[in-house]
């Protein structure tokens, strides 16, 4: 009898649901869980009418269930997982996606899918696998090679990433988004002159393309084609004014307009999230790396004998300064602009609190709160450097110190590399930390790191609040 019932109770309720009468389609599927409520079919239906109406938690639960009565039913996993991850639980939808896939191993969507949630986790060895799944069940799909590609990419994993993105756009050079993403990655690599060609050939499938008219200007700025490159720089910038690939620095390093006082919050953003993968992994054992060396001395000889300090490590990134501040501190903070940075400083487990924010706003936010300030390679993505010391000043208390490292400029009071980060004139900085009420500790001078054209010089300076 009650089968007889049910399955007209679930094509009437799916007739409403699919014309959009929600209301009435739950009122079918919840008959048909009075006469069985262990029903899969309509534990899912009606929880998918919930995540339509809005209701997430409802339909969290109904879908919990219907896969509970049938944990095999491919489709009952799929949308429990879509709904996890619009309900912000990345996780979980990545366990779902993981139960999905393994009863469904050839179903490449699912395995995209998959991919997709674990590169919302940053889960990048995972998210790489899952997408090659995706290709070797797809071989000939462009999208899933570009897919593939941008996650190498993210990993940090530039080599293998310009390869897959190659792929790309060998099996659809049609897609404009394909060679953007080539030149990209070859950028990131330092061959602009491959980028080059691969931003042409993203314009001219898209000719109003911002970020291959910004990322063009990068490619031939590099290559000395100056007077092309100002142009499109001053083209993306007014089309994209949050300058997330830093062409206000382009032009301040080609003389083409004054250094910015900071870059911008959208460029730091993406360049270190794009670094924070790999980042350890280039810097090396910090014992070996000579910028960290070099602060290192200066702090612990400033702080010798101290113990019990509350030290903001200001610009943390993935944490390499913590380990050596530890001993001196009874409460020890790290900030930065970066949370995938962050995240690899968490795992450190050396400091109490973590936050990500804007330095200048923590500063201010903090008024005589830190008996230290560490600011390792902060300098050189700041150009405004009386503004940064008159706000670290402030969040000092009396007798606090503040050590930060920069790239000396030979004369110059401020300028802009290609690198595009800020190199500064010691001496301006001497003058503008007294200003700031900041007393001269130590001035010390070293090897900061290598380049291909050989060592890079940086100062490490000490000052103390009076």
């Amino acid at each position: 009898m009650s089968d007889a019932v049910i399955g007209p109770l679930l094509v009437e309720g799916t007739e409403h649901h699919q014309a959009g009468r929600l209301d009435q389609a739950a009122a079918c599927y919840r008959k048909v869980l009075e006469l069985a409520p262990d029903n899969g079919d309509a534990l899912h239906l009606l929880g998918m009418a919930a995540y339509a109406s809005g209701s997430l938690e409802e339909a969290l639960d109904l879908l919990q269930q219907a896969v509970a009565a049938d944990p095999n039913d491919t489709e009952f996993r799929s949308n429990l997982a879509a709904v996890l991850r619009a309900a912000d639980r990345p996780g979980e939808a990545a366990e779902a996606y993981r139960g999905l896939v393994a009863r469904a191993p050839d179903d490449a969507a699912a395995w995209g899918r998959l991919a997709a949630v674990l590169r919302d986790l940053e889960n990048w060895d995972e998210a790489v696998a899952a997408m090659r799944k995706v290709v070797t069940l797809r071989p000939e799909v462009a999208a899933a090679h570009a897919n593939l590609g941008s996650l190498l990419r993210s990993a940090g994993r530039q080599e293998e990433a310009v390869d897959v993105m190659a792929q790309a756009v060998r099996l659809d050079p049609s897609v404009a988004g394909a060679w953007l993403n080539l030149g990209n990655v070859l950028v990131d690599l330092g061959r602009y002159g491959e980028a080059e060609k691969a931003y042409r050939h993203a314009l001219k499938r898209a000719p109003g393309l911002v970020p291959a008219i910004g990322g063009l200007g990068i490619a031939l700025a590099a290559t000395d084609q100056g007077d092309e490159a100002v142009g499109l720089l001053h083209d993306y910038l007014a089309r994209e004014p949050d300058d997330p690939l830093g062409a206000s620095l382009r032009l301040a390093a080609l003389g083409a307009a004054p250094p910015p006082a900071r870059p911008s919050a959208a460029h730091m953003r993406e360049t270190y999230a794009r670094r924070a993968a790999g980042w350890d992994a280039k810097i090396g054992e910090p014992e070996h790396y000579p910028g960290l060396q070099l602060i290192r001395g200066a702090v612990e000889t400033a702080l010798a004998g101290r113990r019990g300090l509350i030290i903001l490590d200001a610009g943390c990134g993935t944490g390499m300064c913590g380990a050596f501040l530890r001993p001196f501190a009874a409460r020890l903070i790290g900030v930065d602009l970066s949370q995938p940075m962050l995240d690899h400083a968490r795992v450190k487990g050396v400091y109490d609190d973590l936050a990500v924010g804007d330095l200048f706003h923590t500063l201010a936010a903090h008024p005589a709160a830190f008996d230290a300030i560490i600011a390792a390679a902060v300098l050189i993505h700041i150009g405004d450097t009386a503004a940064f010391l008159h706000a670290a000043a402030a969040a000092l208390r009396p007798g606090g110190i503040l050590a930060v490292t920069a790239f000396p400029s030979g004369g110059e009071e401020v300028r802009v590399s290609r690198e595009c980060v800020y190199w500064h004139d010691p001496d301006a900085l001497m003058r503008r930390a007294e200003a700031a009420g900041l007393s001269l500790v130590s001035l010390d001078r070293g090897v900061h790191e290598y380049s291909d054209a050989g060592p890079v010089e940086a100062v490490a300076a000490v000052w103390r609040k009076s």
